[in-house]
């Protein structure tokens, strides 16, 4: 990209008219055009001038292709958020299925092992989600609420009640077997809504 494009552009994005900006440098709106157009070109003092009034360096404005470099890397970015939202969607519905049906059972705590996994992968996946769209809808949101709140009362219910564990222990150690179910039932909750909802390779 051209420094009279560039000029464009970045007027452009500061929502300021040839009119404005002629008027901070003290110059007509005619000489701005011609500066757009390639007709003519500011000398250094003037530049450094648009420098400040875009919040651009003068290295930005005279290098070229500097902008589509920026664009570039920022696809890069965003490319490698999706394959790392799209791994660890994968990885959260292998350890989903682990930790609601158990499947490892090769060490004794292998269980908390996993949810403490999922948790962990499920923090790392929304830190990488690449995209918030499609959440903006108010019927996708109430939608989601509600798919939450009925996952979660369906596992409580199946954590809970054939369960005889809480009958035949002590108070504190009701106490944390009590947490221990919630938190399970939570993070199994949030990864089941992953499941149908986060699909990256369909948000994007």
């Amino acid at each position: 990209m051209n420094l009279s494009n560039k000029l464009k552009y970045y007027r452009s994005k500061k929502s300021l008219t040839q009119s404005q900006v002629a008027k901070k440098l003290c110059v007509s709106r005619k000489t701005i055009s011609g500066w757009e157009n390639t007709r003519s070109f500011p000398d250094l003092n003037t530049l450094v001038k648009i420098s400040n009034i875009y919040n651009v360096s003068i290295d930005t404005l005279l290098k070229e292709n500097s902008l589509s470099d920026t664009n570039f890397s920022q696809r890069n970015q965003i490319e490698m958020k999706k394959k790392i939202s799209m791994m660890l969607y994968y990885i959260n519905i292998l350890l989903c299925i682990n930790v609601n049906l158990n499947i490892f059972t090769v060490m004794r705590h292998s269980s908390s092992l996993v949810s403490i996994f999922l948790i962990i992968n499920t923090i790392v996946f929304f830190y990488y989600f690449p995209s918030w769209i499609g959440f903006k809808s108010k019927i996708y949101k109430l939608l989601l609420s509600a798919t939450f709140i009925l996952t979660l009362s369906f596992i409580l219910n199946e954590i809970f009640g054939s369960s005889d564990y809480m009958f035949n222990s002590d108070a504190l150690t009701k106490f944390g077997f009590l947490i221990g179910r919630l938190v399970k039932a939570l993070i199994s909750t949030i990864s089941i809504i992953i499941i149908v909802f986060f699909n990256p390779s369909k948000l994007l």
